[in-house]
């Protein structure tokens, strides 16, 4: 997935991909570790000492049997309230991303993208992402 969403901006012009694990802190008492992380041009004075203090524009989370329940339920809490602009959820073992969108402070689930399918993300400046290579990568 980091390969196919740095295609479209391999000199990181307009932002930063960060993968797992990198920590970023929410809140005082709130830090997690998405498996990537998106930083805009504009966000990246959010970056200090090796974390990310504050609300990427993306965070993008793999389940896994051992931490969906996790991923599903708190950790989006903890990204809209902190203020991201997308949360996606990668299903490996169904092939389909779920895309949620920040609107007036909650968020909205944008859909559910398959193998064939592709998807516009506003968090990346309107970049169309497409999933055949990330599902079918022969």
């Amino acid at each position: 997935l980091l390969q196919i969403l740095t295609l479209h901006d391999p000199q990181f012009e307009r932002g930063i991909y960060v993968p797992a694990p990198v920590d970023v802190v929410l809140r005082e008492n709130i830090t997690v570790q998405p498996d990537i992380v998106y930083l805009s041009r504009a966000k990246m004075d959010l970056i200090r000492e090796g974390r990310v203090f504050g609300a990427p524009d993306l965070c993008i989370e793999v389940l896994s049997p051992s931490t969906s329940a996790y991923d599903l339920s708190r950790k989006r809490r903890y990204y809209q309230g902190a203020g991201v602009r997308e949360y996606w959820l990668v299903d490996p073992v169904e092939n389909f991303i779920e895309v949620y969108r920040l609107q007036d402070g909650a968020f909205v689930r944008q859909g559910v993208y398959g193998p064939d399918e592709s998807f516009e993300s506003a968090a990346l400046g309107g970049q169309t992402v497409s999933l055949k290579s990330l599902f079918d990568p022969q």
